[in-house]
C-alpha cells in the first residue's frame, strides 16, 4: 500500500472521530424517534429490562409481551429470545415495522418476544464500576468471546427466571450465532436451556469470505494496530449515524454502503427504508470485536482472541461438538460473511444435534438481507414454522 492511500485512511479515521466538523447539523437528529414511540404507533407494547452480567456490565433487554391484536389467554406464551449481529442492536429486529420485522411477526404470532443487546452497544453502555469514556480502554476490552461467556448466559437466565420457564427458543443473527456457539462450547450446561436455536447467517471463523471490508482488514492488519495506537477502542457508535445518513442522500453512495455491509442489489431496501435503518445503525462495536473476526479471516481459526491475530500458534479452538442444543442453520448462497462450503464442512458436520439446514431459496441472498432484504419473508416464514413445530403450536394466535 503506497503512502497516498495510507494518508487517505488516516484522514478517514479523523473524519469519523471528528464527524461534527464535517456533517451539517440537520443530519444530527434520529428522524425516527425512540423505538418505543415507533412501536406504540403500530400498537405494540415495549418493556425494557436491565440485566447485570457476572463481570459487571449492565445490559438492556427489550420485551414485546404481546402483538397488536392481543387477546388474554390462560396459557402462558412461549418465550423466544433474539440476538443481533455486529454493529447492530435490538432495534434492528423491529425497525421495519409489522409484516417484515421478525420480532413483531413473532409477537403477533403469540410469542413472548425478548430481544438482547450486547455490552457496549448503544443500548447497553453501562457498567457497575467502569465508565465508557473515562475507562474507555477497560470498558471496551471485549470481543464476541465475552459476549458468549457472560452476556448471553445473563440474558437467557433473566428471561427464564422472569417467565418461569426452563427452556426458550433462540434466534441469532451473525454475531448472535458466533457468540452462541462460544456459550454452547464454553458453558455447555446452557445447551439444556435452549428448546431450539435458529442460526441466521452463521458466522464462525470468517475464513475466505467475500466481504471487501474483512478482506482489506485481513490484508492490512496494521490498520487495527493503528486504531489501537490512537485509542479508538470503541468504533462506529450510534453518534456516527449522521455521517452515513449524509452519505445516503446519494442513492449511489448509499447502495455502495449497503453493498459493503452485505446487501445484494436485488434485495436492497428503498432509500426511505435505508435512512430509517440508519437512524439507529451503527450501534457501535469494540476494536476487539472486529479484531476477533479478522483473526478468523487471517488464520481460519474459530477460537479465543489472541494478542497476535495473524498467527496460528497457541490458539485454543471452540469445540462446537459440545453445542448439543437443537439447531437449524439458515444460510444464503451469496452471503459475503459466510463461506458456505466451509460452514457446511467444518461447522454443520460437527454439531451433534443439527435438526435442519435451510438455504434461503433465492440465489442472491446476502448477509444483510437476513434482516432487511425485500424477500426476507422467505426466511421469516420458515423460522416461524420451525418455532411453531418445536413449541407444539400448529395455529398462529
Amino acid at each position: 500500500m503506497n503512502k497516498y492511500i495510507c494518508v487517505v485512511l488516516v484522514l478517514a479515521v479523523i473524519c469519523v472521530k471528528e464527524w461534527k466538523f464535517f456533517v451539517p447539523e440537520r443530519f444530527y437528529a434520529s428522524h425516527l424517534g425512540e423505538i418505543s414511540d415507533f412501536l406504540d404507533s403500530h400498537g405494540y407494547p415495549l418493556e425494557s429490562h436491565e440485566v447485570q452480567t457476572e463481570d459487571g456490565y449492565l445490559l438492556t433487554v427489550h420485551r414485546i409481551p404481546n402483538g397488536r391484536h392481543h387477546v388474554q389467554k390462560s396459557t402462558p406464551k412461549p418465550p423466544v429470545f433474539l440476538m443481533h449481529g455486529l454493529l447492530l442492536s435490538s432495534v434492528d429486529w423491529m425497525i421495519l415495522g409489522p409484516e417484515k420485522s421478525l420480532a413483531l411477526i413473532l409477537a403477533d404470532a403469540g410469542y413472548d418476544v425478548w430481544i438482547g443487546n450486547n455490552r457496549g452497544n448503544s443500548r447497553s453502555k453501562n457498567h457497575i464500576t467502569l465508565h465508557p469514556q473515562k475507562d474507555r480502554k477497560e470498558f471496551f476490552s471485549y470481543s464476541y468471546h465475552e459476549i458468549g461467556l457472560f452476556d448471553l448466559p445473563a440474558m437467557i437466565d433473566h428471561v427464564l427466571s422472569y417467565t418461569g420457564r426452563s427452556k426458550l427458543s433462540y434466534i441469532g443473527y451473525s454475531e448472535g450465532v458466533t457468540s452462541f456457539f462460544v456459550m454452547g462450547a464454553e458453558k455447555p450446561e446452557y445447551n439444556e436451556k435452549i428448546l431450539l436455536m435458529n442460526a441466521f447467517a452463521p458466522v464462525t471463523d470468517s475464513f475466505n469470505v467475500t466481504s471487501e471490508i474483512f478482506n482489506v482488514l485481513s490484508a492490512y492488519p496494521w490498520l487495527l494496530k493503528l486504531a489501537n495506537f490512537i485509542g479508538w477502542y470503541e468504533m462506529f457508535d450510534v453518534s456516527t449515524a449522521p455521517i452515513f445518513r449524509l452519505l445516503c442522500q446519494s442513492r449511489t453512495l448509499c447502495n455502495l454502503l449497503y453493498h459493503l455491509l452485505g446487501s445484494s442489489k436485488e434485495q436492497m431496501p428503498d432509500q426511505d427504508t435505508q435512512l430509517r435503518i440508519l437512524s439507529h445503525l451503527p450501534a457501535g462495536l469494540s476494536l476487539n470485536q472486529i479484531s476477533h473476526y479478522i483473526q478468523g479471516t487471517i488464520t481460519g481459526i474459530y477460537g479465543p482472541l489472541s494478542q497476535d491475530i495473524t498467527t496460528k500458534t497457541d490458539h485454543l479452538i471452540y469445540d462446537v461438538s459440545k453445542v448439543d442444543a437443537p439447531i437449524i442453520l439458515y444460510y444464503g448462497e451469496s452471503d459475503n460473511l459466510v463461506n458456505q462450503h466451509r460452514m457446511l464442512e467444518t461447522v454443520a458436520k460437527k454439531l451433534p444435534n443439527l435438526v435442519k439446514l435451510y438455504k434461503v431459496p433465492y440465489a442472491n441472498f446476502n448477509h444483510l438481507d437476513f434482516l432487511y432484504g425485500n424477500n426476507v419473508s422467505l426466511l421469516n416464514e420458515e423460522a416461524l414454522r420451525n418455532l411453531n413445530e418445536f413449541n407444539g403450536r400448529n395455529v398462529i394466535n
